[in-house]
C-alpha cells in the first residue's frame, strides 16, 4: 500500500552499474540490490531496477542518461558491491547527470566511503552496511543526521552517523521480481547454455559458525551478521513466485537449523515446488541423514561444501570446527544421498608448505568430490584472520587482500594452483564428472544445440589437459 502523502521522489532507479558479461559468466541476479528495491518500493512514486550487465537496452553511459531523462528519474540508488570491475562501475556512475541525486551502497561502497564522497558532486550519501531500512528513511526525507548507517558531506566535512543494527532476516521483504527487465541464464562465451532460467533465494542471513577466513557474515564495518532465518511460510511464498528452473539458496549455511530445513524441504515437496536447487553446506550436515534425504527429495541437486583443507593444523588455524578424520567420516554419508558434490579449498594458508597444498587434490579424490574450487587465502581488514597475518613474520597482504609469504609470492602460488588443478581435473576425473551428470539427469538441463557449438573448443581443451597430465606424470 502506498503512503497516503505524496512521495518526495517521483521515480527512483535502483541501478547495478557493473558490466558483468565481461567476465564471461553472467547469471546471478543482483539479489542485494533487489532486497533494497523491495524495501524502497512503497517509499517512492515509481521504482525501476536496471542491471547493466544484462539489460540489452541500457548498456552504455549514453543509454543510462537517456533512460533517466525519458523516464523522469529523480533519484538513483546504486549498488557498488564488488571490488571486481568496481572502477568501471564508478566511471559509469559518474556519467549520471549532476542534477540527479545519487545514493550509493554495498560492500565496496562501505569500504570506499570517503573516496566516493569526495569524488561525486551529486552524491548525496553513502549507505554503510545493510541498506534496506537506511534507504527508506532517506527516501522519506528524514534529516540526514538522524539516519543511522549513513555517511554524507556537510560544510565540507565527512559525517559518519552511528552504525545501524542489523535487522532479523524475517523483517526484510523479499525481492519484487516483477521489477526485473531481463532474465538470468548461465551465459558462457556469450552462449546461454541452460534451457531455463536461474534465480537466487535468501532464506536466512548470517552464519552460526566463526571460521576465521570468512567475511560473508561480516560487513566492512566489522559488524558480525548473527544467524537469522526467515519463517518457512515466507520462503515458500517467495518460491511460489519464482519461475526459474535453477535456484541457488544464497544462505551462508542452508542446513544451520536442521528441523527448520527439514520442514522447509517437506513443504517444498508438498507444494510441488521441486526444482534444481543448489545450496551451501558444511560436511557436518551428515549428522542428520534424514535432513539430507529431505533436501534431495525437494530437488537439491548440488551441494557447495566448504572443506577448506586436508590438514588438521590448517583446519584449526582457520577455526573450521572440524577435523580431517571427521571429514573422512562425514563424506561417505553425503555421497550416499546422491548429490553432485562440489568442494571448496583454501591454499596459501599461514605456514602451509607446497607439499601440504598438493595434498588437496589427492584428498579431494579420496573424498569422492565431483569438482572443486581452489581459492588463495584472503584477509580482509575486518576478517578475524587479518590480525594473524599481521603477527606472522614473513607474511604480507597484496593490494587485493591475498596473503603472501616468503617463498610463496603471487607467482609461486599461481604455479601451485595450476598444478593442483591439473592433478585433480585429470581426464579420468572429467570422465567421472560426465558419468555423474548422466546418472543424475543433469545433462538434460543443457541446451544441446548451443553446447554443440562449443564442442570443438571443449575437445581441444580436453586434449590439451590430457597432454599436460601425461607430461606432469612423467615429470
Amino acid at each position: 500500500m502506498k503512503t497516503p502523502s505524496a512521495p518526495l521522489y517521483r521515480h527512483a532507479l535502483c541501478l547495478f552499474p557493473y558490466h558483468r558479461h565481461l567476465s564471461g559468466i553472467n547469471f546471478f541476479p543482483p539479489t542485494g540490490l533487489e532486497y533494497v528495491a523491495g524495501a524502497l518500493e512503497n517509499a517512492v512514486g515509481r521504482l525501476s531496477l536496471v542491471d547493466m550487465g544484462k539489460d540489452d537496452e541500457i548498456r552504455t553511459a549514453e543509454d543510462l542518461r537517456r533512460f533517466i531523462a525519458e523516464e523522469d528519474v529523480d533519484l538513483v540508488c546504486a549498488s557498488l558491491n564488488w571490488d571486481y570491475n568496481a572502477d568501471k562501475a564508478v566511471s559509469m556512475l559518474k556519467s549520471i547527470p549532476e542534477e540527479i541525486p545519487l545514493v550509493i551502497g554495498g560492500q565496496t561502497a562501505t569500504k570506499r566511503v570517503e573516496a566516493l564522497l569526495g569524488d561525486f558532486p551529486n552524491l548525496k550519501a553513502v549507505v554503510r552496511g545493510e541498506g534496506e531500512e537506511t534507504i527508506v528513511e532517506f527516501a522519506e526525507g528524514k534529516p540526514l543526521s538522524s539516519i543511522r548507517g549513513l555517511s554524507y558531506r556537510e560544510d565540507g566535512k565527512f559525517v559518519h552517523n552511528e552504525n545501524r543494527p542489523l535487522p532479523p532476516a524475517g523483517d526484510l521483504p523479499p525481492p519484487d521480481r516483477g521489477l526485473r527487465r531481463c532474465r538470468y541464464r548461465v551465459d558462457t562465451l556469450g552462449l546461454p547454455l541452460l534451457r531455463g532460467n536461474f534465480d537466487a533465494v535468501l532464506s536466512s542471513r548470517g552464519c552460526p559458525f566463526n571460521c576465521k577466513f570468512c567475511t560473508f557474515s561480516l560487513n566492512p564495518l566489522g559488524q558480525k551478521r548473527r544467524y537469522s532465518s526467515r519463517p518457512v511460510e515466507s520462503v515458500i511464498e517467495e518460491l511460489e513466485g519464482v519461475e526459474a528452473e535453477y535456484v541457488i539458496f544464497s544462505d551462508d549455511y542452508f542446513f544451520a537449523e536442521p528441523k527448520r530445513t527439514e520442514r522447509l524441504c517437506r513443504e517444498i515437496v508438498r507444494r510441488g515446488l521441486q526444482r534444481n536447487y543448489i545450496v551451501n553446506a558444511r560436511l557436518d550436515a551428515a549428522r542428520r541423514p534424514s535432513m539430507l534425504e529431505a533436501a534431495r527429495e525437494a530437488g537439491v541437486k548440488i551441494l557447495l561444501l566448504g572443506v577448506e583443507s586436508p590438514t588438521d593444523r590448517i583446519l584449526k588455524q582457520l577455526n573450521k570446527g572440524i577435523t580431517r578424520e571427521q571429514i573422512r567420516r562425514y563424506m561417505p554419508v553425503i555421497r550416499s544421498i546422491g548429490f553432485f558434490n562440489h568442494g571448496y579449498f583454501i591454499y596459501g594458508n599461514l605456514g602451509e608448505t607446497e607439499a601440504e597444498m598438493m595434498e588437496i587434490p589427492r584428498f579431494a579424490r579420496e573424498l569422492g568430490l565431483d569438482s572443486i574450487t581452489l581459492s588463495k587465502l584472503r584477509a580482509e581488514e575486518f576478517s578475524p584472520i587479518h590480525e594473524d597475518v599481521a603477527n606472522t613474520p614473513g607474511a604480507w597482504l597484496g593490494s587485493t587482500g591475498f596473503v603472501y609469504q616468503e617463498g610463496l609470492d603471487r607467482k609461486e602460488l599461481k604455479r601451485i594452483g595450476k598444478a593442483m588443478q591439473r592433478d585433480f581435473y585429470s581426464p579420468d576425473q572429467l570422465a567421472r564428472i560426465a558419468r555423474k551428470a548422466i546418472e543424475m539427469d543433469l545433462l538434460k538441463i543443457f541446451d544441446i544445440p548451443r553446447l554443440t557449438a562449443l564442442l570443438p573448443f571443449l575437445l581441444w581443451a580436453f586434449a590439451k589437459r590430457r597432454l599436460a597430465h601425461r607430461r606432469a606424470k612423467k615429470a
